[in-house]
């Protein structure tokens, strides 16, 4: 079905963003994706990045364990450009100690993993649609020849020392489309899934289950419909 904006939705290059967007307010996809309006950077988009490329340069070899929280430390202002929200008060204040203490207890045995894939943004075409991911990281665990994604997030995930597990299912169509651009471009088909919540310090692992497969591509194929066909993309007001 097409709409009156199909000359701009039919080659639109799709991302779990885009898509998470248009399910989530379809007037503020509209804004972000049609009108091109453009975004301003936040704080915790900034403080994520940041964490990010810390990361990412530890499995580069670029950074060793016990340079990270250094490394955190000096490049601190010149990285986190944006002032923090008014409320919760003080919040940039925890996010700093928070990382502080992740990167001080830092520990991963690189040794025992091949590094297959660092992040990188990924380019496909699915249901004849263009597609784009930026996974952050496959490792193949030497023991087992098992291919892992991992996924590094800045949100907490545990409360009153209970794991939200509706937060970490929402994080799965997300996972799952990763794990379709590293298939569709790399041929690399992934084993295992582990969500790094790194202000947790706190891992969350799961398997590629073929219903949750299935329930992602039915969530991708439902959503890109409603797109082609979409005439009003009214706000979410609930």
């Amino acid at each position: 079905m097409n709409s009156k904006y199909s000359f701009i939705t039919d080659n639109l290059r799709l991302s779990y963003s885009s898509l998470n967007t248009f399910s989530t307010c379809p007037y503020a996809f509209k804004l972000t994706y049609i009108d091109d309006v453009e975004r301003e950077n936040n704080y915790y988009g900034v403080f994520g990045t940041y964490l990010h490329l810390i990361l990412e340069k530890f499995f580069r070899n670029e950074l060793k364990e016990s340079e990270m929280v250094d490394y955190f430390k000096d490049n601190y202002n010149k990285n986190i450009t944006c002032q923090p929200p008014e409320y919760p008060k003080n919040l940039d204040i925890q996010y700093y100690k928070d990382a502080v203490k992740f990167f001080e207890n830092f520990k991963f045995e690189k040794e025992l993993y091949e590094i297959e894939f660092i992040e990188n943004s990924l380019k496909f075409s699915y249901f004849q649609k263009p597609f784009v991911v930026k996974p952050d990281l496959v490792l193949k665990r030497k023991s087992d020849s098992k291919r892992i994604l991992f996924d590094y997030k800045t949100a907490k995930v545990i409360k009153n020392d209970k794991v939200d597990v509706n937060k970490i299912n929402g994080y799965k169509n997300q996972m799952f489309l990763y794990a379709i651009g590293l298939f569709e471009t790399k041929n690399l088909v992934i084993d295992e899934i582990k969500i790094w919540f790194i202000r947790d310090n706190y891992i969350e692992t799961f398997k590629m289950d073929l219903n949750d497969q299935i329930s992602v591509i039915d969530w991708i194929t439902k959503t890109i419909n409603k797109i082609d066909g979409e005439e009003e993309f009214l706000p979410n007001t609930n």
